[in-house]
């Protein structure tokens, strides 16, 4: 009795692994995946029709995207801190500058957010 195997790929990983024909129809008939040995989960109906070398392919052009789009996201983090630093600076700048003046001194008048804020007086 021969039992013939049905080559499958994983996406995730790259292994080249077989499964019997029998449960790997049931499973696309039930539209469940199927698992690689390392433990990745595959849907059956992506690897069929693609050979070793595309899936392969695919795979790194994929990686490669997310790399990209890993390293956008780092440049917009590390941006949203550098400007949080610069505001928290210009607020610490405005609070120093607002308590280097006394608020009684007519002479001073200090804007605060917004325009044509009147200097408090004491």
């Amino acid at each position: 009795m021969s039992i013939g195997l049905r080559s499958k790929i994983c996406f995730t990983c790259g292994i080249e692994f077989a499964v019997p024909p029998k449960w790997f129809e049931a499973r696309v008939e039930c539209g469940k995946p199927i698992t690689c040995p390392n433990g990745h989960k595959i849907f059956s109906q992506w690897a069929d029709g693609k050979s070793r070398e595309e899936i392969l392919a695919e795979n790194d052009k994929l990686c490669g995207e997310r790399d990209d789009a890993q390293k956008k996201l780092v440049s917009a983090l590390a941006d949203v801190d550098r400007l949080t630093a610069r505001l928290d600076q210009f607020e610490a700048d405005r609070r120093d500058t607002d308590t280097d003046t006394p608020a009684s001194d007519p002479t001073h008048s200090t804007p605060r957010r917004g325009k044509n804020r009147k200097a408090v007086s004491a």
